[in-house]
Parts: structure tokens; C-alpha cells; sequence
């Protein structure tokens, strides 16, 4: 319900804050929360009160989320509490990292390095291959848990997953892949809500 126009200016202050149907865009990543505050000098976003924050092809969640942001796009993400984050396969299947907390690394050039998934680590993640056009097709599932899980990223996509501490690891063919695994707890996709476009902050 509150809108701040910031611009160069911005650097006048020292924290920004939006109550109350908050969003934000940027072309490499968006969100949504209740309230939000900026802290200029450090270059942090902080969303409170559901808030969600979408890139590329993921959607995060969690009781908090921190932005720190470079001059090149972002330098880390803190998914603090229940963080559950979620890539679309297809309209009934989703790629699904859920923990108590994670950390999102990113290079100096802003490019995703790697994520740690800490506490209560759980995946659902569907396995695919390409035939010689480059059609992808999928071949399985892969589901578990751990006490940690580190992610690592490849042109902005998952590329390795490492999991530590009691690993409990299994793969599935699709059919046979349970229906009550293939949601984990707290999923919900709001793919609908994200900002496609500038304009798209001020619909709520």
C-alpha cells in the first residue's frame, strides 16, 4: 500500500521501507513479501511476512528472505526458516529443494555458484535426457533427504547435487514414483503473482 520512487538519489538515504503488499522488480529477479526494508550502505533487501522471490526458473520461499546485491546483480541469498524452493517440470511435476534454512551463493559477475540446503535437507528432483535434436525427455525421479545438501549450478541451472550427513537417497521411475512424495511440505506454486513486467508491482 506504500510506493517509494527511488533513483539515483537513493544513495541519500540509509534504509528504505514498504508496508503491506509489497513487490519488486528486476529483470533477473523478482519478489513479493507483507513489508519489506533496504538497508542502502549494506545493499540489502529484507522480505518479511510471506514473502517470495522468483529467478530465473525457481521460486523461493520462506519465513525471511535476504538479498544482498553487488554491482552486477546479487551476491547471496539467505533463505532463513522453512525455505523451500521449486522449479516448474511440467503442470504436474516440479523439482523441489525444502530445508530449515539455505544459502545461495553467487559470483562477482552475479552468476549463481552453488547453494547450501541446511537442516532437515529434502529433494525431489525429475531426471532428464536429451535425444541428437536436443529434445528433453524425462527418465526418473530422484528423491530424499539428508542432514545438508549442497547444490551446484551450471549456466544458471542445477548441474550437482551433494548430499551430507544420513543420506537416504532413492530414484524412481516416473510411473512408479509415489503420489504422496511428489509435494513436499509447504509447496505452493504462485507462478500467477509474479511480476512479468515493470507495471506488474502495482497489481497485487
Amino acid at each position: 500500500d506504500s510506493l517509494f520512487v527511488v533513483n539515483d538519489s537513493l544513495q541519500q538515504f540509509q534504509s528504505v521501507m514498504a508496508y503491506h503488499h509489497v513487490k519488486s522488480f528486476r529483470s533477473d529477479v523478482q519478489a513479493m513479501c507483507d513489508s519489506c526494508f533496504f538497508s542502502v550502505p549494506d545493499s540489502l533487501m529484507h522480505l518479511y511476512y510471506d514473502p517470495v522471490v522468483w529467478y530465473e526458473s525457481f521460486q523461493c520461499t520462506s519465513d525471511t528472505i535476504d538479498l544482498y546485491h553487488g554491482e552486477k546483480g546479487l551476491r547471496k541469498v539467505l533463505l532463513k526458516t522453512n525455505s523451500l524452493s521449486v522449479e516448474m517440470v511440467d503442470t504436474l511435476k516440479y523439482n523441489q529443494l525444502k530445508g530449515k534454512n539455505t544459502i545461495v551463493y553467487f559470483d562477482t559477475a552475479g552468476e549463481p555458484t552453488y547453494a547450501d540446503i541446511l537442516g532437515s535437507a529434502q529433494m525431489v528432483y525429475y531426471l532428464t535426457e536429451s535425444d541428437s535434436a536436443g529434445n528433453l525427455s524425462l527418465i526418473g525421479v530422484n528423491a530424499g533427504m539428508g542432514s545438508d545438501m549442497r547444490i551446484y549450478f551450471k549456466e544458471r541451472k542445477p548441474d550437482r547435487l551433494v548430499t551430507y550427513g544420513n543420506p537416504d537417497m532413492q530414484a524412481y521411475p516416473i510411473a512408479q514414483f509415489p503420489l504422496d512424495m511428489q509435494r513436499l511440505k509447504g509447496f505452493n506454486w504462485k507462478d500467477s503473482r509474479r511480476p512479468k513486467k515493470w507495471m506488474d508491482v502495482f497489481m497485487w
